[in-house]
């Protein structure tokens, strides 16, 4: 039987390019949306307004939909990448993925981390690890 990779992170937001790469590089690639979600961590990097509770986990963390927080996102997108190759491009599709009002970041990261797979065509198997049955060594 042949070797598999397996790689995991935590689901973040807007990744940078090690993550990518990370993935890349494994045949499956889990991300952790059961951890417990830090609001002043790596994971939320990227501002983006949450209703996020201490010791409450990454996958249940809401978006708050009262606040204009996708707009200012591809607003900001806009402003610092207008003059970028391929802005034409790749912008109406994080428009698409930016303006879909999820209700929790675990769908928007979710989202924007498919899309880009897509674009760079890594065919890397993806689980979430809310969805494997995982031993806790609590």
């Amino acid at each position: 039987m042949a070797s598999r990779i397996l790689a995991a992170h935590q689901l973040n937001h807007l990744l940078w390019l090690g993550y990518l790469y990370k993935a890349g590089q494994a045949d499956v690639f889990v991300l952790a949306d059961d951890v417990q979600y830090t609001k002043h961590g790596y994971i939320n990097r990227n501002r983006v307004r949450t209703r996020g509770r201490m010791g409450q986990l990454l996958g249940e963390v809401e978006l708050e939909m009262d606040q204009p927080w996708g707009r200012k996102h591809i607003n900001t997108i806009e402003w610092n990448y207008h003059n970028a190759p391929f802005f034409d491009l790749y912008m109406p599709a994080l428009q698409d993925v930016l303006g879909a009002a999820p209700q929790r970041l675990k769908e928007l990261n979710l989202s924007l981390f498919i899309y880009l797979l897509k674009q760079l065509e890594i065919d890397t198997e993806i689980r979430l690890s809310s969805e494997l049955e995982l031993l806790s060594c609590r």
